[in-house]
Formats: structure tokens, C-alpha cells, sequence
């Protein structure tokens, strides 16, 4: 093979290669899609036997006897996060209509990862945690007020859930 042959050879693989980069370059990245479903918040009683489950989707959901869903009042102790979104907050309180600064306690809970699961999180042991606290893998207590002496364990009443957007 002659001079001339490897040089016509070489521009040729340099012009493929750059050609091939150019095209690279010019069509657009493709970035995943990154989704989530729903997910859910399951609670239960003080010998942690599941009593209700509600999808991780954004509204106020009471646990009276007027409710529309399972959830049992003043009768859950645990909670569980299972493949819930990163950005969401969730509002435990004793008071019925989800109200804050209204009874006993109230706290506010925010996910912080993608697709939160965690294990059981006992509502009474929110107390022992500093706000902003990262009190389980995935799950940041943001604030907390309560009434010192004031039962907590078995006293919730409404869970209020706001997924980001």
C-alpha cells in the first residue's frame, strides 16, 4: 500500500468518525423518564397488625367513623411508606379535621428520596426527634408540636398528603 492509499484511507475513517459525531451531536439527548406511582401509607396498631392502607395520593383523609375509608380512629400506633414520591409532605394530627395547632399534636413529615420505603415509623417517637431530623432512610421530620403529657400513641385522627408537582 502506497502513501497516497493510507492517507485517502485515514481521511476517510476521519471523516466517518467525525460525520458519526456531528449527527451524535445534532440529534437531541435522551434523557429517562423518571416516574413514580402512587405508592401507599399503610398504619397499624400498638402489635403492629396492618389496619389500613390509603394510596400516597394528595387530599385529607380522616379516621372517623364518618370516614370513607378502613382507617380505625384513635387507634393507630405505626405507620409504613411503600414506593411513595421524594418532595411529599404528610400531616399526622389528632385533630379530626386535620387542623394544626388544634389538639394535642400534630406533625409534618416530608419524603426526601425518590420512591421512599421505609419500615415501621412509630407517631409517638416523633417526639424524640429535633425538627428537620432525618428520623428513618428517606424521611425527614420537618416540624412537630405536642402538648407535654398528651397521648399520642393511638390518638391519630386525620393524615393530610401533598405530593409536590
Amino acid at each position: 500500500m502506497n502513501i497516497p492509499s493510507k492517507i485517502v484511507i485515514v481521511v476517510a475513517f476521519l471523516a466517518a468518525l467525525f460525520g458519526a459525531g456531528c449527527k451524535l451531536a445534532e440529534s437531541p439527548a435522551k434523557v429517562p423518564e423518571v416516574t413514580a406511582e402512587d405508592g401507599t401509607i399503610e398504619f397499624y396498631d400498638e402489635k403492629k397488625r396492618s389496619k389500613c392502607v390509603l394510596p400516597f395520593v394528595t387530599g385529607a383523609y380522616g379516621f372517623t367513623n364518618e370516614s370513607t375509608n378502613d382507617c380505625p380512629n384513635d387507634n393507630i400506633y405505626y405507620f409504613r411508606l411503600h414506593n411513595v414520591p421524594s418532595a411529599a409532605t404528610i400531616l399526622m394530627t389528632d385533630d379530626a379535621n386535620c387542623g394544626r395547632d388544634q389538639e394535642n399534636f400534630d406533625f409534618l413529615f416530608k419524603t426526601i428520596k425518590f420512591q421512599t420505603t421505609t419500615d415501621f415509623v412509630s407517631i409517638s417517637n416523633a417526639i424524640t426527634f429535633d425538627d428537620k431530623a432525618v428520623i428513618a432512610p428517606g424521611l425527614r421530620l420537618e416540624k412537630k408540636r405536642y402538648k407535654d403529657g398528651a397521648q399520642i400513641d393511638g390518638k391519630l385522627s386525620c393524615v393530610q398528603i401533598v405530593r409536590s408537582l
